[in-house]
């Protein structure tokens, strides 16, 4: 029996200092059916069968606070739950090493559920497992 981490997440992105080019570049996947090429090319965590994926949405209206929202979705083959910290890892690293102002961030790892809350910590937090829920963020508002 193989194990699959499935993925789902948006990222809302409010100021970046880089260009869409270089955004975009920033999450090079790949898919079972892809070329030599774009496995070795991938920069987003993957399974045995293919990456994330990661779907960007620029915002050009100048009169809105949102510039970019971040889709990242997918199914990882392989991926064990003891890998889930890598996932969190690639993602804050994205948004530090880019300079990425973060206004909210939610990510579910197969039941859990974490949300970046960048005022309080600069880190995702569990919120819920299951149906369990873990932390009420309403506190800390």
């Amino acid at each position: 029996m193989s194990y699959w981490t499935h993925v789902n997440g948006a990222i809302r992105v409010d100021s970046v200092p880089l260009k869409n080019k270089e955004i975009e570049a920033l999450f090079k996947t790949c898919k079972f059916d892809s070329t030599v090429e774009e496995w070795e090319a991938c920069n987003v965590p993957r399974g045995s069968e293919g990456s994330l994926q990661v779907l960007l949405h620029f915002n050009h209206d100048k009169y809105e606070a949102c510039k970019i929202t971040m889709i990242i979705y997918g199914d990882l083959r392989g991926f064990e739950e003891s890998q889930h910290h890598e996932i969190i890892e690639w993602i804050n690293a994205i948004i530090t090493d880019n300079e990425m102002s973060v206004r909210d961030g939610v990510l579910t790892l197969n039941e859990k559920t974490y949300r970046y809350n960048e005022i309080y910590n600069d880190e995702w937090d569990v919120i819920s497992s299951g149906f369990e829920l873990v932390h009420d963020y309403k506190e800390r508002s």
